[in-house]
């Protein structure tokens, strides 16, 4: 298939599925020649996880941190973390990678043009320190 395919209407196909409503106050739009294309788009179907058990996990969890150097709270730690495994990252060693991705940023509640999510430092000393 050419790469102008997509743009022809006699290529284009029925829209298979719709995502209703918003994420982080951005609407969805699928599009495969977008420049910041993620893999874990599936992840917009189970929506953001604020207010899920993800969420409440990391609420209840006591923050004994320095409260002036925190950039993750734990409530998006432990969504981040939820969301990767769900998409197969079970290792927080691709924290680092997966920090920047727009569909994890958007599951935990960011807009994809905020700032990172944790790091793999950031997320063992999460791990280590409740085990």
């Amino acid at each position: 298939m050419c790469k102008d395919c997509s743009s022809n209407p006699k290529f284009q196909e029925k829209m298979l599925f719709s995502v209703s409503g918003t994420v982080s106050g951005k609407k969805i739009r699928v599009d495969f020649n977008a420049p910041d294309i993620s893999p874990n788009g599936g992840l917009m179907l189970l929506g953001e996880m604020q207010g899920s058990l993800a969420w409440k996990i990391g609420r209840l969890i006591p923050d004994f941190r320095r409260q002036g150097f925190i950039h993750h709270t734990y409530m998006e730690m432990v969504s981040q973390r939820i969301g990767q495994i769900l998409c197969g990252y079970e290792d927080a060693n691709d924290c680092g990678r997966l920090r920047g991705d727009s569909a994890l940023k958007m599951s935990v509640g960011r807009k994809p043009s905020e700032a990172g999510l944790a790091s793999q430092p950031t997320m063992t000393r999460l791990e280590n320190s409740k085990s």
